[in-house]
């Protein structure tokens, strides 16, 4: 906030020739970055960079989630022979950085290192960080899905010198309207109308584990079964059949 920023081009992919990605491409190398005594962040490089082509712009791929990870396929989504540099990393607590899960992390399992600092500030320095290792000038384009929008936004106004500029699919700012869409059978008039309405076969089942899993919680002292992986499970087919508008 209170920096000046370009200006933003909107363009709707509707009105545009869809087109396939870029052949998948091998990485040139991968590295690791200590963040501090927690935190170790995975990265990869892709692209054709070499000192003597004079096509050797930069692009960062901010994944989703949080806690997606990167895949090699995000990598395609940049045409290399443009983009000598193509860089994807794992965010704070999740793919290859470390610690990732929980069996990683032993002691007491009340306190995951996953999620000691880590917030969107820190995520946030994670990207400069990464920038100054790779002796990157400047980012040419940062492309952000989802989450990544939201880090990315976020990146480019504390950064905004460092990028020259951003690409943002699946926008979200996690405002209470967006959160209440996402996760509840209610819009932000407080009726019928949320993703909700859009898979409700998909929205029933995880209405239904959610509503049974707080009931029991509430029953629940010192149990020795623990059902965070159940939880993420369920979670995580909710957030794939929202990808997709029919119900299955």
């Amino acid at each position: 906030a209170g920096k000046n920023v370009s200006k933003i081009q909107m363009t709707n992919s509707s009105n545009s020739d869809c087109r396939t990605l870029y052949p998948a491409i091998s990485p040139n190398y991968n590295g690791t970055i200590q963040l501090d005594s927690v935190h170790t962040l995975y990265y990869e490089e892709y692209g054709t960079y070499t000192d003597n082509n004079e096509n050797n712009k930069t692009a960062l791929s901010l994944h989703g989630g949080p806690g997606a990870g990167c895949y090699p396929s995000h990598a395609r989504f940049f045409d290399p022979d443009i983009y000598g540099r193509i860089i994807l990393f794992d965010q704070r607590g999740c793919g290859k950085s470390k610690p990732s899960n929980q069996s990683e992390v032993g002691g007491d399992d009340s306190t995951l290192l996953t999620t000691q600092n880590n917030t969107l500030s820190h995520l946030v320095d994670d990207i400069e960080t990464l920038r100054v290792t790779l002796g990157i000038k400047q980012w040419d384009v940062v492309l952000g899905g989802s989450w990544g929008s939201t880090l990315a936004l976020a990146y480019a106004q504390k950064y905004p010198n460092h990028l020259a500029s951003i690409v943002l699919r699946g926008v979200c700012l996690f405002r209470d309207e967006e959160i209440d869409w996402l996760f509840s059978n209610k819009n932000k008039n407080n009726a019928e109308g949320a993703l909700a309405t859009l898979n409700p076969t998909g929205w029933k089942i995880f209405e239904e584990f959610i509503t049974k899993y707080y009931s029991k919680q509430n029953n629940i002292t010192n149990d020795e079964n623990n059902h965070e992986f159940e939880c993420s499970s369920v979670h995580s087919s909710f957030e794939q059949r929202r990808h997709i508008l029919h119900s299955y």
